[in-house]
């Protein structure tokens, strides 16, 4: 059993590729916390958040993930 709140930080490099590294760290996380019912939104949410930091801001994203129940 998952003890809540839970907690795991990540920062992206300014590349496109981060956007894809940062839709598996989420997934895996939400998954290792099993809130896979979460996983869809949040990858979405995830993906165009770190792209409009790391695409077109070009600077390096730092991105928190928290479940707090």
């Amino acid at each position: 059993m998952t003890t809540l709140p839970m907690h795991a930080h990540r920062t992206f490099a300014p590349d496109e590729r981060s956007v894809a590294e940062a839709r598996r760290f989420v997934r895996g996380m939400l998954e290792s916390w099993g809130a896979s019912d979460l996983t869809e939104t949040v990858v979405l949410l995830v993906s165009e958040l770190v792209t409009n930091a790391v695409v077109h801001a070009g600077t390096a994203a730092r991105l928190q993930v928290s479940l707090d129940g």
